[in-house]
């Protein structure tokens, strides 16, 4: 649809020039780590993410290996889950009922068993 875009491929770019082709693509960034160049991007190249996402540019090993602790999100309005994920330091990704209703959401089935634990910092999680 419309609302969403492509992430470019930025791994090998400077963070400069990964900052304007996200920005070019309706995307803005978030830089991990302290070094010039970007190692490893979330989500990958070619995947489908909300105008206006984010995506997340590691720019040294020690970043890529970070972690952060995945909340349980189940229950939780769309708006509430988001908030609640962003300050995990995740991202969510919506499919099915979540997207056109105002139901409580639930992890998507589609992500069985990474929902829980300890998750990268920036990366998904699916919610259905």
């Amino acid at each position: 649809t419309r609302y969403l875009r492509v992430t470019p491929s930025v791994t090998g770019m400077t963070v400069e020039e990964a900052e304007k082709a996200a920005g070019d693509a309706g995307l803005s960034v978030t830089v991990k780590g302290s070094g010039g160049t970007v190692l490893e991007q979330i989500p990958a190249f070619g995947e489908s993410i909300p105008q206006g996402g984010s995506i997340v540019l590691y720019t040294d090993e020690d970043s890529k290996e970070e972690t952060v602790t995945v909340p349980d999100l189940t229950g939780m309005s769309l708006s509430a889950a988001n908030e609640a994920a962003a300050n995990a330091g995740i991202q969510i990704r919506v499919t099915g009922a979540a997207l056109t209703s105002s139901n409580p959401v639930s992890p998507d089935p589609g992500y069985s068993g990474r929902d829980q634990g300890a998750a990268r910092n920036g990366d998904y999680r699916g919610l259905y």
